[in-house]
């Protein structure tokens, strides 16, 4: 939402507004992202579910804040990868109509396009092994376990994040089907600008996860056993 909203800002040489994301990408990354969303569904209670109070509220508070966070993030990132590619590497040259068609001009709007598009969809993939807990590091899940054994205990969840990172590449570099359909174009360098995005996404994820558990943000006292009644 940040990224779109702000992306409005953008205007070409015929005052018109440049989508850093085109509509059929918007689509496409809901449809691969949301199967991992579902696959977050059929992970396994944690060891400590029946410890914890009961709940009314559908959401907490910390599921709210996190998911604000998480969010506003992947936006300022894609929003980066696109300011990058445009302004740093391609002059500010926005094109003309670039919404619409390729030209030699818009080669920058494209190129951006498709980084921010590997950008968005690496992020909402990635998430959902980070969303598995929202208090653990997602590389020690288990006190026992390790990162490798602890992914793979969700077979679903771990080929549709991998199935959903490796879609971005015949997206991207299938030439027709990236500049006519998607509107975007290969890219060489701003490979790394997804990639650098999603290390620095997991290190604040997982710096904020510290934070929480040290200073015991959204922590509630666990059910003493003894006080609970027994029919």
């Amino acid at each position: 939402m940040l990224l779109l909203i702000i992306g409005l800002a953008f205007r070409d040489q015929d005052d018109l507004s440049v989508f850093p994301i085109a509509p059929l990408q918007v689509l496409l990354i809901n449809t691969i992202t949301g199967f991992p969303a579902f696959a977050l569904g059929l992970e396994k209670a944690q060891s400590n579910i029946m410890r914890r109070r009961p709940s009314r509220a559908m959401f907490t508070w910390e599921v709210i804040i996190d998911l604000c966070m998480y969010g506003f993030i992947m936006g300022a990132l894609g929003l980066a990868t696109f300011v990058i590619v445009v302004y740093a590497a391609g002059g500010g040259n926005l094109g003309r109509n670039c919404n619409a068609t390729h030209s030699p001009e818009c080669e920058a709007v494209f190129k951006a396009r498709a980084a921010c598009y590997v950008q968005i969809t690496w992020l909402l993939s990635f998430v959902a092994w980070e969303l598995k807990n929202l208090r653990r590091s997602m590389f020690s899940l288990n006190p026992k376990g390790n990162f490798f054994r602890d992914m793979w205990q969700n077979k679903f969840l771990f080929f549709t994040v991998i199935v959903a990172a490796l879609s971005v590449f015949p997206i991207v570099m299938i030439n027709g089907l990236n500049t006519n359909v998607f509107k975007q174009q290969q890219i060489s360098w701003e490979w790394s600008l997804p990639i650098a995005g999603l290390i620095a996404f997991i290190i604040f994820i997982e710096l904020w996860k510290l934070i929480k558990r040290r200073l015991h943000l959204f922590e509630e006292p666990p059910i003493d056993e003894h006080s609970m009644y027994l029919p």
